[in-house]
């Protein structure tokens, strides 16, 4: 009977700590969200596409183009395990 008991035990406490788990993900998820629109609704947008010309030692004179919202549009999330 003992045995039992302790392996129902054990059977619950691994069913909290999964319970425990998923309300964790979801906050966070529901978390990462909220941010990740916030951020994008905060990100600056040119009224145009533009040229970036690279000034550091690496990359010294080399051109880039950007469209207008660039960096609105390379906000994303990404949930890891």
């Amino acid at each position: 009977m003992s045995d039992n008991l302790d392996e129902v035990l054990a059977g619950l406490d691994r069913y909290v700590e999964k319970v425990k788990t998923n309300v964790v993900y979801v906050g966070a998820q529901a978390a990462a969200d909220v941010f990740c629109r916030e951020a994008k609704l905060r990100a600056p947008v040119s009224d145009g596409a533009h040229w970036f010309h690279g000034t550091s030692f690496k990359i010294n004179g080399t051109k880039y183009f950007f469209n207008a919202g660039t960096l609105r549009d390379s906000i994303y999330q990404v949930m890891s395990k």
